[in-house]
């Protein structure tokens, strides 16, 4: 569930797709993307995607959830996903690319993600990068009941949050004078045991089967944790964020 610091490094035609989108707001923007959090997070949510629903999403319905400006949802649609983002951000990338290719357009939606206004069991997947921790814990587990009741049966949940210091999930701002968005620092081992009771009665943690036990994920955390502070200094980009990145995949009870 923790998602390795080389895995977006290690997917390097998805990204060089997600650079090429990204770049389409600014042609000079030189962001190392390949060694950023949001890079394995990315791929990581983009192969959970695949392995639910295949490569080719054409007349897939498929949800952004939290998406603002992202390029996933674009990823999403060249693959012939019909995609709704629902956000408070800014909506869609620009039309173009810098070499000129057409970005597919998605359809966008501004309400909170606790209440989307949309109708239960309609879409075949939901994906959230990095969205649903700028919340409350209260709220988060809301959020989570409720994308899980927009959802098919057998439809996946892909959120991606990420993992804050073993023992000390807490919340404070990351918004300079947006205090209506906080951000809770998941995702250690308490935090980990909350979810997953808030949400048992309704799904399964699909991405915890035949994973490792709680020592071990402690423990492995642990060894990543002290990984990735020892070469921060040298790593570019927002690796330099105190924090690794977590990956689950919820499917409804049956």
């Amino acid at each position: 569930m923790l998602i390795p610091l080389t895995y977006g490094s290690e997917r390097p035609e998805i990204l060089a797709e997600f650079a090429e989108l990204f770049t389409s707001r600014n042609p000079r923007w030189k962001w190392p993307f390949v060694h950023t959090l949001y890079a394995n997070e990315y791929a990581w949510t983009v192969d959970r995607l695949f392995e639910r629903l295949g490569a080719d999403l054409t007349g897939k319905l498929v949800m952004d959830a939290g998406g603002g400006a992202s390029a996933l949802q674009h990823y999403i649609a060249r693959r012939g996903a019909d995609v709704l983002n629902v956000s408070h951000g800014p909506g869609q990338l620009p039309g173009k690319t810098a070499a000129g290719v057409v970005i597919p357009r998605v359809r966008c939606h501004a309400a909170d993600l606790v209440e989307t206004g949309q109708e239960p069991g309609t879409f075949d997947a939901i994906v959230s990068v990095s969205a649903i921790e700028h919340n409350p814990w209260p709220k988060i587990e809301r959020i989570v009941a409720h994308l899980l009741d927009l959802l098919k049966p057998g439809a996946p949940l892909i959120v991606t949050v990420p993992a804050g210091r073993e023992g000390k999930w807490y919340q404070r701002g990351t918004f300079p004078g947006r205090p209506e968005f906080p951000n809770v620092y998941l995702w250690d081992i308490v935090a980990l045991d909350r979810l997953t009771a808030a949400v048992w009665p309704m799904a399964h943690l699909v991405s915890q089967r035949g994973g490792p036990g709680r020592e071990r994920f402690a423990e492995d955390y642990r060894a990543a944790w002290d990984a990735m502070m020892a070469g921060r200094d040298s790593t570019p980009g927002a690796q330099r964020m105190p924090y690794l990145s977590a990956g689950f995949v919820f499917e409804q009870r049956a």
